[in-house]
């Protein structure tokens, strides 16, 4: 009986020491894998998911309006199932009554040259005649588009795209600038402009960066009767 008890007794201590081993010996996942796993659970093979150095995990104090935040991993779901459309309307000045036209097809332009249009951050886009950036937390971002126009109201140049203001961490490089279609009957100039956007995202303290080409399908009509610069609507595309 007690020779069954130790032979017991053995095989417990080498079954303990045996889970033991097993326990040691199982791989486990480094932070920064759970931490991308947790990118790829919202984005799936979609873009490119990439660890930021560690100089750019920047402070996520509201107040330091110095840096661009790190956003929380709800926020960047936020933003990657939302899309930005924007519209800019044009003045209800109609600076074309008065003046007589010879054709259907004469149409009276808005201001030739360089036009600067600015999409803020809701709610200050309610005051100026735009609608808001969907995507942004930061009521102090805002979305530029610069274009020039000729006298008859066609698109010239190479329109350019920029974020400024302070935001959280998203940073747009523009890539290109598709063949600008002009409609002479109306003024609408119909293009697009694509790049890539840069996502910082926090997620276990891991600085994480999510790339992925988009861009904007634009029109802008620049009949007078939208003022200087035209009637110009943006809508984001991935």
């Amino acid at each position: 009986m007690k020779k069954y008890n130790k032979l017991v007794l053995i095989a417990i201590v080498l079954f303990e020491i045996s889970c033991s081993k097993s326990v040691d010996t199982m791989p486990s996942i480094p932070i920064e894998q759970t931490a991308i796993n947790q990118i790829k659970s919202i984005v799936g093979n979609n873009g490119a998911i990439i660890m930021l150095d560690s100089n750019k995990l920047l402070s996520n104090k509201l107040n330091d309006t110095s840096t661009k935040q790190l956003l929380s991993l709800e926020q960047f779901k936020t933003i990657y199932y939302s899309k930005d459309t924007l519209i800019r309307v044009g003045n209800a000045n109609n600076r074309a009554n008065g003046i007589q036209k010879t054709s259907f097809d004469d149409y009276v332009t808005g201001k030739p040259g360089l036009h600067k249009i600015q999409y803020y951050a809701a709610p200050i886009s309610y005051l100026n005649g735009t609608s808001g950036i969907n995507n942004s937390f930061s009521s102090a971002s805002i979305l530029n588009l610069w274009y020039e126009t000729d006298i008859n109201g066609r698109v010239i140049g190479n329109p350019v795209i920029f974020y400024s203001g302070v935001s959280m961490f998203q940073t747009w490089t523009q890539l290109v600038v598709t063949q600008i279609l002009f409609n002479p009957n109306t003024s609408t100039n119909t293009f697009t402009i694509g790049g890539k956007t840069l996502y910082g995202i926090n997620v276990f303290n891991q600085a994480i960066g999510f790339e992925q080409t988009g861009g904007f399908n634009i029109t802008i009509n620049m009949s007078d009767s939208y003022g200087d610069d035209g009637d110009v609507r943006m809508i984001g595309w991935r």
